[in-house]
């Protein structure tokens, strides 16, 4: 069974709080091949720290991105049909955006 969209913002936000930074250093996202957009399109790099999650719809990645953003991390929080995978990446000097 899918987790639901408080549950998995709550697994978001635990991990966050596990990797302590500021707000305004995660950067948080919808795709729907969420590998692909956090290592092509941000930078990523193996040793990152960052994690996504499959929703049961590009309305609640949209709705957990949006609702992390309003805490101060940076991001997009648009609904994109068919993204339904929310990521969060701490962003650094080689990510894109970059710290």
């Amino acid at each position: 069974m899918a987790k639901s969209r408080m549950d998995l913002l709550d697994e978001i936000q635990a991990f966050m709080r596990r990797h302590v930074s500021p707000p305004a250093h995660w950067y948080v996202g919808t795709a729907k091949v969420p590998r692909a957009q956090l290592f092509d399109v941000h930078g990523f790099k193996p040793n990152d720290i960052g994690l996504y999650r499959q929703t049961t719809s590009d309305n609640d990645a949209a709705s957990i991105a949006g609702f992390i953003m309003k805490g101060g991390s940076k991001g997009d929080s648009v609904v994109k049909p068919g993204a339904d995978y929310v990521y969060v990446f701490k962003m650094n000097g080689h990510t894109k955006p970059a710290i």
